[in-house]
């Protein structure tokens, strides 16, 4: 599910369901090279109403299997470059079938504990 970070008190969000959207359909960047996007940190509104936002990603191909099985073999710690971008939330969600948090007081409680649905 969602992982809890003790330090900042911030919990994962996970969108599921986006179908054929892929991720720079609803984000404005320009990732120098190559980049495979790996984190996107929201970070207030934009005067055109887009929602700002950190792009963390690796400079990789990502959709070489071969390269990143390299990658992640030859690096003990994933490194992630960061850039600037804007994101359409509004075409994100409406592409969503699900939108899913763990809210960060729970998290603090529940730490690692499975969760189940009844």
């Amino acid at each position: 599910m969602s992982l809890f970070s003790q330090a900042d008190r911030t919990s994962t969000v996970e969108i599921s369901g986006l179908a054929s959207l892929k991720i720079y359909d609803f984000i404005d960047v320009n990732v120098p090279g190559q980049g495979w996007p790996v984190r996107i940190r929201l970070t207030g509104v934009s005067d055109d109403g887009l929602a700002t936002a950190k792009l963390d990603y690796i400079e990789l191909d990502g959709t070489d299997i071969a390269a990143v099985e390299a990658y992640l073999a030859d690096n003990p710690e994933v490194r992630l470059k960061e850039i600037d971008c804007k994101i359409d939330i509004l075409k994100l969600l409406s592409h969503a079938d699900q939108l899913e948090a763990v809210l960060p007081n729970a998290a603090r409680l529940i730490g690692h504990h499975p969760i189940s649905v009844e």
